[in-house]
């Protein structure tokens, strides 16, 4: 029939069955929370980033254009179109 050593050798092998797939369960349940927070922390960081481009957004203001350098230094007369020089 069958000997005590193969009902041992079948009952370690079921018993190391079980406890290696329980904890590699746990190992695996622990990195995927890990992963998780990591998840939620980047998704409040970008929420938070997101209001701040907004905030910035809205409060944009458009700035006057820099005044144009002269073009002429001597003016011309409207009337007769002579340059003349302006009284300092």
């Amino acid at each position: 029939m069958i000997e005590t050593v193969w009902i041992a050798f079948g009952c370690g092998t079921i018993i190391g069955v079980i406890l290696g797939g329980l904890s590699m369960g746990l190992w695996t349940l622990q990195s995927a929370e890990a992963k998780n927070d990591e998840i939620d922390r980047l998704r409040t960081t970008r929420h938070l980033l997101k209001e701040e481009i907004f905030r910035l957004e809205k409060n944009y203001k458009p700035r006057k254009p820099q005044p144009r350098k002269k073009r002429y230094k001597q003016k011309k007369n409207y009337h007769t179109g002579k340059l003349y020089k302006p009284k300092k």
